[in-house]
């Protein structure tokens, strides 16, 4: 497995766990197909910096 792909399960498992917990903290557990806007926000800040970490990482 390469470091792209570990990078890649672990964003898709914090992303899950992140709009599981944003629903539930809602109110809206199981809400699937109406995620809130403000979840896929913060998820895609979550992946910028885990990307932004990992770039970091391996040009030091």
């Amino acid at each position: 497995m390469t470091l792209d792909e570990t990078a890649g399960r672990i964003w898709a498992d914090n992303h899950l766990a992140f709009t599981d917990w944003a629903d539930g903290a809602l109110g809206r557990a199981g809400a699937r197909p109406d995620r809130p806007r403000m979840a896929t926000l913060l998820s895609v800040i979550a992946a910028l910096t885990v990307s932004l970490t990992l770039i970091g990482g391996s040009v030091a």
